[in-house]
């Protein structure tokens, strides 16, 4: 954005009069025809400096040369208002005219929508970046920490390595050469600036810490105590002399740790959020921007958000095994219990659909014994194997083998054995750890089983009886009668419709479309119909998460569909709100249908939708999305853990080609 704007007022204002709007990505629209030339398109060298001698051969020279970036402008197309007219009243078709208007704005029955909403983002700490890396490790103030010399542990450094790399930094000293372009991190060096080499011009070799002595005439004050960073451009720079600047979003996921916080702050009831987007209508003042007034565009802001009538869909029925207190459940608000509560006693009154055996299996703890002791292991082991009776499954061993092992060695060599299932006790703030365990495991935090209650093994037990592969509920047959044969009233749903098969591919980073859909799809549908010797109808509906859609009563009914109004008035699409609103953020799912070769009707396909919200095997609530849908998701997220940690290759969203082709060869399946 600062590049576009230094271009529109100081590179070439005579062209970008009036100037232009920049979406930020790729596409820019003006009011009037940019002259790029006879051919439609110009290049543009544009730099952040002011100097008017910037990149002449006698100014700046050296390395200090302000850098130049290209920018290339090309027309691509000219919007008509007539063709969005038409096409809102159905009297133009879907064509790329219409793709190309509707950049900005969603089309409806009748009308065209702009989505105003509040934006809310993580960003990073702006100051010297040794704050920001003693604040992610929760040690502020503790600079021995970031020594390499004395003993910072190596999974702490990949940590910190993993949190800061993407930043973009500018370095605070004098000399001969003061960089002030923000430069990217791409890593952090092993060693301290007393123990990095390099070799100069005339062949000399000379530390990070004597170039910036002699050199640059900056002694560094932490030569030994604080690691360097690599920026893009292969240069070492000390972090004692990096600052982070101000306004920077964190493009990556937020830490586990901070998640918490982040969640806290953008929670608002609906009725605060929809008081903040009308008072920031307000604080914009559209009627006084100039790109409005160069757009002849007028925004009545007096209207207010459109009002919608929803259709409310009954709740599932579902299914636990025929043995339970409870076989059969109907969700209150898109939530249920697996325990019956009463003034005396807590009773577990339902059992998984299907129960899973545990013949062998072992606990590790990553926790420091002083903290989680013997004790508190056997403990927890006993609250373990009652849940797990009292829900049905059988624990054959009920004396697991227990070990304490040392979180800074290699996590795989210590899991070598190979029982059924592997149970895993974590310190806080050891996602690392997690993410190299292998086989079938149950990871939980020391802090949270610690003197655990009944609620808590409930919902571990709902995690090992999948993981096991048993299921753990269904939906009863009247709830989805849409997967009933309506000729021969026979069902073609049973448990195993509960079980799912997924392939995971690898592709580069930041593509917004699956490469190898197709293969990935074919694969699996002739896997699937060989074995069943079935030639299927198929029906493709994409699920949406990622929009911006807001509906707004004074408590959101878990159950709500909208298909009127703000529905494509020519796609077969809707919205489902299927999770209970606990804390008035919850936001509807945009389901669109794509190909139906079964001619299904809206009503039977939304409930359909609604009742597979309810079966997701992690929780006793209803989702956002349905459960097909939601562990594909977990897999995509889950599948860096498939690589060895410590194998050296690059999983960050700054992997290049070459790492994703290196990945495809290391992927295990």
């Amino acid at each position: 954005m600062d590049l576009i704007n230094h271009l529109m007022r100081v590179e070439a204002m005579d062209i970008f009069t009036p100037p232009a709007v920049y979406d930020d990505r790729k596409n820019m629209f003006a009011p009037r025809e940019l002259h790029l030339g006879p051919n439609g398109s110009q290049e543009f060298n544009v730099s952040l400096s002011d100097d008017v001698n910037r990149g002449n051969p006698g100014e700046n020279t050296g390395r200090c040369r302000p850098k130049i970036y290209k920018i290339q402008l090309t027309k691509v197309a000219t919007i008509n208002p007539e063709v969005l007219q038409c096409f809102i009243l159905g009297q133009q078709s879907h064509d790329n005219m219409v793709l190309t208007a509707l950049m900005s704005v969603q089309p409806a029955i009748g009308c065209l929508l702009i989505n105003v909403n509040i934006s809310m983002g993580t960003m990073y700490k702006a100051g010297p970046l040794t704050d920001l890396c003693l604040d992610s490790l929760g040690r502020p103030g503790q600079l021995q920490l970031l020594s390499p010399k004395k003993g910072m542990p190596d999974r702490e450094r990949i940590r910190l390595q993993q949190f800061i790399a993407g930043i973009w930094i500018i370095t605070m000293y004098t000399g001969q050469c003061v960089w002030k372009t923000p430069h990217v991190i791409k890593k952090l060096s092993t060693a301290g600036a007393n123990s990095l080499s390099f070799t100069m011009h005339d062949s000399m070799m000379m530390t990070i810490a004597q170039y910036f002595h002699n050199i640059l005439n900056r002694p560094l004050t932490f030569p030994d105590n604080i690691h360097c960073i690599e920026v893009v451009a292969a240069a070492l720079i000390p972090v004692e002399l990096c600052v982070v600047p101000k306004g920077q979003i964190m493009q990556k996921q937020v830490p586990p740790e901070k998640m918490k916080d982040v969640l806290e702050f953008a929670m608002k009831n609906p009725h605060d959020h929809l008081a903040s987007i009308t008072s920031g209508l307000a604080v914009l003042v559209y009627g006084q921007s100039q790109y409005m007034h160069e757009f002849r565009m007028h925004v009545d802001d007096t209207v207010g958000p459109i009002n919608l009538l929803e259709q409310v869909l009954p709740p599932p029925r579902l299914r636990y095994s025929q043995g339970s207190p409870q076989p059969v459940v109907t969700p209150a608000n898109g939530a249920w219990n697996m325990q019956l509560y009463t003034s005396s006693l807590v009773m577990v009154d339902k059992r998984f659909f299907h129960l899973a055996t545990i013949n062998h299996w072992i606990m590790v703890i990553y926790e420091h014994q002083q903290c989680f002791t013997q004790q508190s292991a056997q403990d927890m082991i006993n609250g373990l194997v009652q849940c797990c009776c009292n829900i049905g499954m059988r624990v054959n061993d009920t004396n697991p083998m227990v070990t304490w092992q040392n979180s800074q060695g290699h996590i795989a060599d210590q899991l070598c054995q190979r029982p059924m299932l592997i149970i895993v006790i974590l310190p806080d703030n050891a996602n690392d750890i997690y993410t190299a365990v292998g086989v079938a495991t149950q990871c939980m935090k020391s802090s949270k089983c610690y003197q655990a209650k009944v609620q808590y093994y409930v919902n571990v037990c709902l995690k090992i009886n999948v993981k096991l592969g048993s299921i753990n509920t269904i939906p009863d047959s009247k709830s989805i009668s849409i997967l009933m044969d309506p000729w021969n009233m026979m069902i073609v749903m049973d448990s195993n419709t509960m079980k799912y098969i997924t392939t995971c591919h690898v592709q580069t980073s930041q593509k917004e479309i699956i490469e190898d859909l197709r293969e990935m799809a074919q694969d699996l549908f002739k896997e699937a119909c060989k074995r069943l010797s079935v030639n299927p109808k198929i029906t493709m509906i994409v699920i949406g998460k990622c929009h911006h859609v807001h509906f707004f009563t004074w408590k959101l009914p878990c159950w709500m569909v909208i298909d009127q109004v703000v529905a494509h008035l020519v796609e077969f699409n809707w919205y489902l709100l299927s999770h209970g609103d606990l804390l008035g953020t919850s936001q509807p799912v945009h389901y669109t249908m794509l190909y139906d070769d079964n001619n299904f009707q809206a009503n039977s396909l939304q409930l359909l939708a609604f009742a597979l919200c309810h079966v997701y095997m992690r929780s006793t609530h209803s989702v956002s999305i349905p459960a097909p849908v939601y562990y594909p998701d977990i897999i995509c997220s889950q599948a860096k853990n498939h690589y060895d940690p410590q194998a050296g290759i690059n999983l960050s969203d700054m992997a290049t080609h070459t790492d994703t082709m290196t990945i495809r060869g290391a992927l295990k399946h």
